[in-house]
């Protein structure tokens, strides 16, 4: 039991997700708790390995991270090659969705539920994410 997530989804619902995971879960809803603990710790893991991954990706852009010495063109050139990376890398993390009625005994904001629609679904399947789409005319 998996779920592949890209590491750009991972990226920007982590925080997320952490927050959810540090509500305290009634008595009743340890399993859930426990079901949620291994999801966080593998999301963690990979969150770990994309740092290194992008620190690396800097180094070949030509500056260390944390550097303040890197030029313009050097930092597009990073940020483009991330962003390509980020959407087209793929992780699979342990388990399987959380069904909606699960949760009901902690809250989250609409924001964080959005950003979890990976994890946390209100039927069968998970929505796939929709294609990105430019808002350029």
């Amino acid at each position: 039991m998996a779920m592949k997530i890209s590491l750009s989804r991972l990226n920007e619902s982590y925080n997320a997700l952490v927050k959810l995971s540090a509500q305290a879960f009634p008595k009743d809803r340890h399993k859930l708790a426990y079901k949620l603990s291994r999801v966080v710790k593998s999301a963690k893991i990979e969150a770990q390995i994309l740092g290194d991954s992008l620190n690396d990706l800097m180094r070949s852009c030509g500056f260390e991270p944390g550097s303040v010495d890197a030029t313009p063109a050097q930092i597009k050139d990073y940020s483009d090659q991330a962003k390509r990376f980020m959407d087209s890398t793929y992780c699979d993390l342990w388990g399987d969705p959380i069904q909606l009625d699960e949760i009901d005994c902690v809250e989250i904001s609409p924001f964080d539920l959005a950003l979890l629609d990976w994890l946390i679904v209100d039927g069968e399947e998970p929505e796939p994410a929709p294609a990105a789409q430019s808002a350029k005319a």
